[in-house]
């Protein structure tokens, strides 16, 4: 009887904290990974306005943080690569978004994310923007 009253307690609190039912017993994540997102967004359009004011990459799981990915974009026909080791968008990254035209696309990806409660580490889809 205390065997199934633990196992109903732990089942009720596993669906009340998603964080934990997405774990398994040594704590490593357990499921479907998030997607990273910019100015709430997955990819698509994205307006000039709205990709200049973004300063951070997230995610759709507050149990992740993003550690690091690249940025990526074709300039006046160069191409231009810029790798981040947080989650913010640097000023390089920032100088070359000035620089974008409409219908200009930005690719964010080698996304990794690590998941908190655990401290593993994950990729996580790309995402292309077009500006517009």
């Amino acid at each position: 009887m205390k065997k199934l009253v633990l196992l109903i307690t732990i089942f009720t609190v596993a669906l009340a904290l998603p964080s934990i039912a997405q774990t398994n017993i040594t704590g490593a994540f357990v499921g479907t990974l998030p997607s990273a997102t910019l100015a709430g967004s997955t990819g698509g359009d994205i307006t000039f306005l709205n990709l200049t004011k973004a300063d951070t990459l997230s995610t759709t799981n507050r149990s992740f943080t993003i550690i690091s990915f690249s940025f990526s974009a074709k300039i006046n026909g160069a191409a231009v690569n810029i790798t981040s080791t947080s989650n913010q968008i640097n000023a390089d990254m920032k100088a070359s978004i000035k620089k974008l035209v409409v219908g200009n696309q930005v690719l964010f990806n080698n996304i990794k994310a690590k998941y908190k409660p655990a401290g593993s580490t994950h990729n996580l889809a790309s995402m292309t923007f077009t500006i517009k």
